[in-house]
């Protein structure tokens, strides 16, 4: 269905979110689970990243998939992988008046193969280089869905910038909360639950101290889950991404 929508104008509402829904999903799906040079064949993928070089050369974006399309750019568009991220930094630099399509470019970025890179996009938020503290969010939850990142990267890049994440969030709430829980998302398996548990044990964070419960009782869930209904690699990958 995806297909049928990509040169599609929707006319209502419903239309529009039915639209981003189905073509984001193909995007991610593609991304995720083919081999790039599969997926870059897929009609979803090819429109993303025409979407996306248009945005590039001055276009302007469709900011329901945008996001999307520019994660499609920094894996699969032209050029070498530095370039392209580099050239999208760059456009992030220019952005001064929407937050919305802020949150699309970072997302993206946080998308790149490279763990290097995605590691400095988020110190960049966390120690207020370059990207403002209102993204941290989205920063997390970007590193968390990146496929290309080894199983476990997202939680021992938080450990890792722990002091620096407590010194920009931790004083807050809702925004902590989102990171702590985005992180967990990233968790399977009572191992890891417990590592989580003890961790905030020794590192509190008063204000997330909901959140850190909840996020424990989350990885334990998709644990039972996991062992109760996940059925092969794929399957499993889609509904308890690493």
């Amino acid at each position: 269905k995806a297909t049928k929508l990509l040169n599609t104008e929707p006319n209502t509402m419903e239309e529009r979110l039915e639209r981003a829904l189905y073509i984001n999903a193909a995007i991610s799906t593609a991304l995720k689970l083919m081999p790039l040079e599969v997926a870059l064949q897929c009609p979803s993928v090819k429109w993303a990243i025409k979407q996306a070089e248009c945005y590039m050369e001055g276009g302007t974006p469709s900011l329901d998939t945008l996001a999307m399309s520019l994660s499609a750019y920094v894996r699969l568009g032209p050029n070498a992988a530095a370039a392209r991220t580099d050239a999208l930094w760059e456009r992030y630099t220019r952005v001064h008046d929407s937050d919305e399509l802020c949150r699309c470019i970072l997302r993206a970025l946080c998308w790149a193969e490279d763990p290097c890179y995605v590691e400095n996009t988020a110190k960049k938020c966390i120690y207020n280089e370059g990207i403002r503290a209102q993204y941290g969010g989205v920063i997390f939850v970007g590193v968390v869905s990146n496929p290309s990142m080894p199983k476990g990267y997202a939680w021992s890049l938080f450990k890792k910038h722990f002091q620096g994440v407590e010194k920009q969030w931790g004083s807050g709430t809702f925004r902590i909360q989102n990171i702590v829980e985005s992180v967990a998302r990233s968790l399977t398996g009572e191992t890891q639950a417990k590592e989580f548990h003890e961790f905030f044990q020794t590192h509190p964070l008063p204000h997330a101290r909901l959140a850190i419960h909840r996020a424990v009782e989350d990885i334990r869930l998709r644990t039972w889950l996991r062992s109760k209904w996940g059925v092969g690699t794929r399957l499993s990958s889609i509904f308890f991404p690493h």
